[in-house]
């Protein structure tokens, strides 16, 4: 998580530029060996940041991954 508490006093911002204030990622990671040779994940991600003029925008990831050792 990161935050900027004084972006705001920053002064005017010129026309097509955004400022933002605030930024979270947030993940999930689920791991299952089924023996020594295979492997499965998934992950789930979050992305959310905030701007100074109090917009909030997030996106979102999913992802499956298998590994084969041989």
């Amino acid at each position: 998580q990161l935050n900027a508490l004084n972006v705001k006093g920053l002064g005017p911002v010129p026309g097509g530029i955004t400022l933002y204030d605030g930024a979270d990622m947030n993940f999930v990671n689920l791991i299952h060996d089924f023996n020594s040779q295979i492997r499965a994940a998934m992950e789930y991600a979050k992305f959310t940041t905030s701007n100074v003029d109090g917009e909030h925008l997030s996106s979102e990831r999913y992802q499956a991954s298998l590994l084969y050792r041989f």
